[in-house]
C-alpha cells in the first residue's frame, strides 16, 4: 500500500508513452522520511568577544527512501506499475531544481513544494540479493522557498 504521492513534469529520460510537459503522479511506498532543518547563516565573534549572526534562510529537509512498489499515473488517464524506468525518468526530470510536490506524511499528508538537495546524488540500492529487479532509491529533498 503507497503511503506518500509524488507529483511531478516529465522532462527527461521519457519513458515509452509519456511526452515532455505530461503531469506524472507517483503513488509510493516510503520507508524513510526524515526531517532535519537547513539553515543559512553568517557568525563573526569580534576581538572583545562579541558574537554577530546573520540569518538569511531556514529550511526543511527531509531524508527519502522509497521501495519500488506503487503506480505511476500519467496525465490522470494511464496507469502503469512502478518501475525503475519511471524512478529514472522521475530522477532526471527533476535533477536541474524543478520543483515536484510530495505529502508530507509527518503533516496529515499535507502536499509540500519540493527539491533535491543541490549537489545530492540519489542512490540506488538493491532491497534483497536475491531479487535482481528490486531496488529502494534514497534520495534528499528541501522545501522549496
Amino acid at each position: 500500500m503507497s503511503n506518500v504521492v509524488i507529483t511531478y513534469t516529465a522532462l527527461r529520460e521519457l519513458v515509452t508513452g509519456v511526452s515532455s510537459g505530461d503531469q506524472i503522479e507517483m503513488s509510493v511506498d516510503v520507508t524513510e522520511f526524515t526531517p532535519s532543518y537547513e539553515w543559512s547563516k553568517t557568525d563573526k565573534l569580534t576581538k572583545s568577544g562579541i558574537q554577530d549572526s546573520r540569518d538569511f534562510y531556514a529550511n526543511m529537509n527531509w531524508s527519502v527512501t522509497i521501495a519500488e512498489e506503487g503506480t505511476v499515473t500519467i496525465n490522470d488517464a494511464t496507469t502503469a506499475d512502478l518501475s525503475g524506468s519511471y524512478m529514472n525518468m522521475f530522477f532526471n526530470s527533476v535533477r536541474a531544481s524543478e520543483e515536484f510536490t510530495i505529502t508530507n506524511i509527518d503533516e496529515d499528508d499535507a502536499e509540500v513544494s519540493v527539491q533535491l538537495v543541490a549537489n545530492s546524488t540519489p542512490t540506488i540500492t538493491r532491497r534483497d540479493p536475491t531479487f535482481i529487479d528490486s531496488f529502494q532509491y534514497s534520495f534528499t529533498i528541501r522545501e522549496a522557498i
